[in-house]
């Protein structure tokens, strides 16, 4: 979903999901961040952008939009093994300060059966505590790690060696 602004900027853009009460049926929005990247040299490919669509921010609560931009929001939907089978229909609202508040309709449909919890495809992503304590500094810390192990496991992603990491307890 994007989030567009048509005759002027857009502030304290807020939003929200609504209608998903079911039992084992889980589904979110978050707004999605930019990386500039550079053309490496001596490279000459040109590239549409510089700026590419890229971290989720789910630690925002708002954010403005100006004019002429636009700002996306990520839709997750997860569904557990306890979730109903079936349609299941709910929607995302987003407002913004004076502005009415828009939404659109989402539906998820849960087919009758439940992946496997063992994965047979193995995938290890080479993420280590070093590589993670590079980035973060002191920031990352064991609830940080969990975090992150829990958003690949969610997404039946490998953490590998990392998840074991004793200096993480």
């Amino acid at each position: 979903v994007v989030v567009v602004p048509v005759d002027a900027d857009l502030t304290g853009v807020r939003w929200r999901i609504e209608g998903f009460d079911s039992p084992g049926l889980r589904v979110s929005a978050v707004p999605v961040g930019y990386v500039k990247s550079r053309i490496p040299q001596p490279v000459s490919l040109p590239m549409p952008s510089e700026w590419w669509p890229d971290p989720l921010l789910d630690f925002l609560t708002t954010f403005d939009v100006p004019r002429g931009q636009c700002q996306p929001l990520w839709v997750d939907v997860h569904a557990s093994a306890d979730a109903a089978p079936g349609a299941h229909t709910g929607r995302l609202v987003v407002s913004a300060e004076g502005v009415a508040a828009r939404s659109i309709a989402i539906r998820v449909q849960v087919y009758d059966f439940t992946l496997p919890v063992e994965q047979n495809l193995k995938t290890v992503w080479g993420l280590t505590t070093s590589m993670f304590t590079k980035l973060y500094g002191d920031g990352f810390d064991r609830e940080m790690a969990f975090d992150l192990y829990d958003l690949l496991l969610d997404h039946r992603l490998a953490a590998g060696a990392a998840a074991a990491d004793e200096r993480l307890g």
